[in-house]
């Protein structure tokens, strides 16, 4: 008999900037900025933090569609990787250009050496927080909290209560 260990998930994120090339087939070649490249490992199971490391990656895009969504009312950009299967399709969040500079924001030839400011902690100020809320404002429609547990809970009572009143009253013959 063998045992048996549960499958612990493991989370990857990537993240890189760079140039693009059309070659002229309908296709995109993504091309980053070598030192810039992060990827991000978190695998709770092996480890008590996160992996961060650096990432470079070139990128063929087979093919992509410009077009509106018609559910959202926003323009969409849908990507195909080189085999031809869908990436998740891309919204536009804001029309002025907000992206990073396709020079390197990290100039440094080799990984950093692990001194103290290597590795000290990094978080969202709060100018950094309000900026990103502030993209994404209105860029997909969301609609009005339409459910609200409470209200709808005191209906039901409501109702409940005029209906056995309404049960109870006298009838005429």
């Amino acid at each position: 008999m063998t045992a048996t260990t549960p499958s612990c998930p493991s989370y990857v994120m990537q993240w890189q900037h760079g140039t693009y090339s059309l070659p002229g087939n309908g296709s995109l070649i993504l091309t980053p900025i070598a030192v810039d490249g992060r990827q991000l490992t978190s695998s709770p199971c092996s480890y008590s933090s996160s992996v961060y490391i650096r990432y470079e990656q070139q990128e063929l895009i087979k093919s992509y569609q410009a077009l509106t969504d018609e559910f959202h009312n926003v323009p969409r950009l849908n990507l195909f990787r080189f085999d031809g299967s869908p990436q998740q399709p891309l919204y536009l969040v804001a029309t002025s250009p907000e992206m990073l500079p396709t020079q390197t924001l990290n100039p440094t030839t080799s990984a950093p050496a692990a001194t103290g400011k290597s590795k000290m902690k990094r978080d969202f100020t709060e100018d950094a927080t309000q900026r990103v809320e502030s993209l994404l404002k209105g860029a997909i429609p969301m609609p009005s909290d339409p459910f609200n547990a409470d209200r709808w809970w005191w209906v039901g009572v409501g109702l409940t209560a005029l209906g056995t009143a309404m049960y109870m009253m006298p009838t005429s013959v």
